[in-house]
Order: structure tokens, then sequence, then C-alpha cells
């Protein structure tokens, strides 16, 4: 482990990449050596919290002694030797529900896209009534990529095997059974990657705080502003950008947050695919944030159309002002070990903080604390 780690440092390559599961035992001296590949900016290794890797893998139905031997596949997902898992099927829109919730369901930027139709936002009542809509329309989308991604299944079983793959994943040989026909020890369900959990939340805590709560504004006011990109409500975006932001320890957006994960693991999780097992839910990145916000017009937490979204359950670039600490508090809040296709959390720190080593063991104590 060390010489890897001292060799990733010494030749800064961008592949392999480069993953490091910690646990409570690790000695300082390990974490030490971690961190000090972390000051160099490469962005790695990414650090993997040993238990809740083996959690997740429990969840989906491995035995205890195999979900502790797991290992990082592609950015976080927990995986195995033993596993068929299709990580990152499809990715889910979450600021795209909640868009098509506010506007009648249609999407902003291109009205030619829509899901079914919702009433006006004027006619909503009460903020749980505009909380029912998004999760609609959430549901909606769920419902959709599930669809496809069966289908796409269906087809990669008839024409595009996996006989080398197969080879390396326990279960497949003794099975005499391709990958893509369920041949792997453990078959996990495709996994839906969801994009913008902090967006939604921030979204739904602005039109909470600022519509129903202090009612500064109607909700037809606020809808207003996002068709115009919020030109011409500076005054109005000032407000909703100062609402209570997630990544900052606040229980008033966190809770949503929480909510919105866990709703969608539900109702990732009630469909079956081509094999009969669970679909997976997921929050990771693979810059998938920069696509799903350029298809996003504004949205009520005073982001601006076409912007990025935030990227696995990191908080959105910019509003975490608290401290790192309580970005890590609010991700922490949110129910990981159900997520079995990963969870990701990024946090970017000044080079400056990491040049020596007391700030560095300053951050092996915050990785530990995490």
């Amino acid at each position: 482990s060390y010489m890897c780690l001292q060799a990733n440092r010494r030749v800064k390559t961008h592949r392999p990449g480069m993953s490091v599961r910690l646990h409570p035992d690790r000695p300082d001296d390990c974490v030490g050596a971690v961190c000090d590949l972390i000051a160099e900016g490469t962005g790695f290794p990414a650090v993997h919290n040993d238990r809740l890797g083996s959690e997740m893998l429990l969840a989906a139905g491995l035995s205890p002694e195999d979900a502790r031997d797991w290992s990082n596949c592609g950015c976080v997902v927990p995986h195995f030797r033993k596993i068929g898992e299709w990580t990152s099927a499809v990715n889910v829109n979450l600021a795209s529900a909640l868009e098509f919730a506010l506007n009648q369901g249609r999407s902003r930027l291109s009205p030619e896209i829509s899901t079914f139709a919702e009433k006006p936002a004027a006619e909503f009542q009460s903020f749980e009534e505009v909380k029912e809509a998004f999760f609609k329309q959430l549901a909606y989308l769920i419902k959709h990529s599930v669809v496809g991604s069966i289908t796409a299944q269906r087809i990669h079983a008839e024409m595009v095997p996996r006989p080398y793959l197969s080879l390396l994943v326990e279960g497949c040989l003794e099975k005499g059974r391709d990958l893509s026909r369920g041949g792997a020890k453990y078959n996990l369900g495709p996994v839906l990657t969801g994009i913008g959990v902090a967006d939604s939340a921030n979204s739904l805590a602005a039109i909470k705080k600022l519509v129903f709560e202090e009612k500064k504004y109607t909700l037809a006011q606020i809808c207003q502003a996002l068709e115009k990109n919020w030109e011409g409500f500076e005054e109005m975006r000032k407000e909703a950008l100062a609402a209570p932001k997630y990544g900052n320890d606040d229980d008033y957006v966190d809770r949503l947050a929480v909510e919105i994960s866990d709703f969608y693991h539900h109702e990732t999780v009630s469909y079956t695919d081509l094999n009969g097992v669970k679909f997976n839910s997921a929050f990771l990145g693979i810059s998938n944030d920069s696509p799903a916000g350029s298809v996003v017009g504004a949205t009520p937490c005073g982001r601006k159309s076409g912007t990025p979204l935030t990227e696995g359950v990191s908080p959105h670039a910019g509003t975490d002002l608290t401290s790192p600490t309580a970005a890590m508090r609010s991700a922490a809040k949110i129910n990981h070990d159900v997520h079995t296709g990963g969870t990701l959390l990024n946090i970017k720190l000044s080079p400056s903080l990491l040049k020596d080593r007391p700030n560095r063991r300053k951050l092996a104590s915050l990785i530990r604390a995490y």
C-alpha cells in the first residue's frame, strides 16, 4: 500500500485511478501517506469508508465474508470479483424533475420535451403540494430509466455478449452463462445515478422559506424569474441565494436532501431488471453535473440556466460557506448504506492549506472524523 501511494505521488499519472479503504485501525502513518498524496492535487487517492462499503454490499445481498472483501470500481462503486453489475446505467436528473413540476410538465429550455401534465405553479396551495409534484415527476423519470435499461439489457444479451469479462467474474464459468445473461455469482441490478440532490434540496428550501413561510413572493413570481433566467429579478435572486443551503450543517435544508435521497432509493429498488434483481441507486460523479446542468433552466435556489448542477452528495459549488466539517456533517446525514451503487462527496481545499505536515495531520483528523 505504501509503495503504491509513493509511486502515484512520484509519477502523477491520470490512470489508473487509485482508491484507499480507511477504517479505524488504519495506522496514523498510513493515513498520513494518504494525505501526502492528496496534497499533490492530483485528485488521488479517492478515500472510502471501509465499513460503509461492506454495508452497501451486504444490502445488495452479498455474504458477510464477500462483502468485506470489496474493492472500488470506477469512481465510488463498491465492487467484488463475483459481482455482475451495470454501474451508472442511467443518469437521472433530479433538477429536471423539479423543473417539470413547476412548469406544467415541460422543460424550460426545450418546451417540446415534456413528461405528464402538471397544474400551473400558481395553483399550488402549500409546500407539501410542491414537494409531492416534484416526487411524482421524479418517479416518472425513474420509471422510464428502468424501461430504457431493461430494453438495453435485452439487446446486450442478444447482441453484445461479454465472453472475456465473463472469464474474470466468478460464477459465469461455473454456470456456463455469460455475464450479460446473469452468470455472475451475485447479480446486482443496473445502477440509476441521481444528479442534483443539493440543487433540488436547495430549491425546495428556497420555495418553502420565501413563498410559504415568509410570504415574500408568490410561486408564480418565482417561476416568472426562472423563465427570465433571473434577469430583472436581481433582488429576488439575492434572497434565493441567501436561503438555507445544503452543505452548512443546517437541518432546515439537510432534512430535504435526506428525504429526496430516501425517496429516490425506495422508488428505484421497487423495480426489477431482466434478471429479476432489484435496480440500485447511487449518487456519484463521472462529470455528469455539467451536461445535466446544461439542459436545466434556472432553479429556485438562485442557480442560473444551463450552469452545472452538483456532483454526487456534494454541496453545490460555492454554497458551502461554513466549513469543510459542516459540509461533511450535511453529507453524513444521508443514508449512504442503502445506495449500493455508491455515493460521492467531493471536498476542495486550497493547496496552500496542505503545504506543511501539521496541516496535513489536520486533514487526516478530518478524514477520520468523517
